[in-house]
């Protein structure tokens, strides 16, 4: 994009085979300084990445679960810890809590404590 126009077009990238993904967010999930994709597929609660070079498909990254069962969305992508990768932000719903997923690419590497929200939530 260049402001409100667009600049290019890239060719179309396919979302996982179901129609129940969903695009969550978007995050640099390899370090090439380029955003991926986060698809989130509630009813399966299973996430992927697809990573992208430019507007092109790079790889398509695996399918893991969520944190636990349950009420559990994701919340946001961040880099939590600094190594220059998109990390995941778990939110549950019921009750309010979140939890991090250090992601190395589109694999978890490491796992935070969960957080419970404010009280009365």
């Amino acid at each position: 994009m260049f402001g409100t126009e667009v600049r290019a077009r890239g060719a179309e990238i396919p979302a996982p085979p179901s129609s129940e993904w969903l695009l969550a967010a978007a995050g640099d999930f390899n370090r090439d300084l380029m955003p991926d994709i986060l698809w989130f597929d509630r009813s399966a609660a299973q996430l992927t990445t697809t990573r992208m070079i430019g507007t092109g498909l790079l790889e398509q990254g695996p399918t893991i679960s969520d944190p636990t069962e349950g009420d559990w969305i994701v919340g946001n992508v961040a880099d939590c810890n600094g190594d220059g990768m998109s990390d995941l932000i778990w939110l549950g719903i019921r009750p309010l809590r979140m939890r991090v997923w250090l992601m190395n690419g589109g694999v978890p590497v490491g796992y935070g404590p969960v957080i419970r929200g404010p009280a009365g939530r």
